[in-house]
């Protein structure tokens, strides 16, 4: 499975997290799935983007 970021108003179920004063807004039917994600920046020489990867998976 894949995850992405995306600039979004949250919906009536969504669960919001906030992290070192960013919010976060996630489907919390993926979200009980996992542990946690971790959101990383990725540079390199033909393109620079986020990538977000699950910690552990509960199920």
């Amino acid at each position: 499975m894949s995850f992405g970021l995306a600039l979004d108003e949250p919906k009536k179920f969504d669960k919001k997290i906030s992290v070192d004063g960013l919010d976060f807004i996630i489907n919390p039917g993926i979200g009980r799935n996992y542990d946690g994600f971790v959101i990383d920046y990725v540079s390199g020489f033909f393109r620079k983007t986020f990538t977000v990867n699950p910690i552990k998976e509960t199920i």
